[in-house]
């Protein structure tokens, strides 16, 4: 958790000064990556992955405070770099041997660039991502009788 800081109104900062503060940086990814089969069950992930950032928001969020819950948001796009880019690994397992089958894995990803505008707060994304891959159209094909 972050500590929350002075927005410059007075009332407010006095209200929300033992406020809990969360970060929300909404980015759109686009990972490039090295995919290494080993027994055509298992997969290995490596690569690069790329993002656009979207929306960026700060939450202060009072509990309990004149009676009930406080909260307020506030947009801090313009302290948060457009792009992003860092390290994705991870691993899966795939039921069958078949090369269209169902999968599970999970991936990590770790931010290398400081997204952060303000000198005094350096901020890394990182995300722990788990899947499951279900093939579509993968069924057995039908066998055409044969033509007279």
């Amino acid at each position: 958790d972050m500590s929350p800081y002075p927005i410059g109104d007075a009332d407010f900062d006095e209200v929300y000064e033992e406020a809990e503060l969360i970060k929300k940086i909404n980015y759109f990814y686009v990972p490039v990556l090295w995919h290494q089969r080993v027994n055509n069950r298992f997969c290995l992930e490596g690569g690069l992955q790329l993002g656009l950032r979207g929306k960026a928001y700060d939450y202060f969020h009072l509990d309990e405070a004149y009676g009930g819950e406080l909260a307020y948001k506030r947009d801090v796009r313009d302290q948060i770099k457009s792009l992003d880019c860092g390290l994705l690994a991870g691993i899966g397992y795939k039921f069958n041997k078949e090369i269209k089958s169902m999968a599970v894995g999970v991936k990590y990803y770790y931010g290398l660039i400081n997204v952060s505008k303000l000198g005094d707060l350096p901020i890394k994304n990182s995300s722990l991502y788990i899947y499951m891959k279900i093939p579509i159209g993968a069924g057995s094909k039908k066998k055409e009788a044969p033509k007279d």
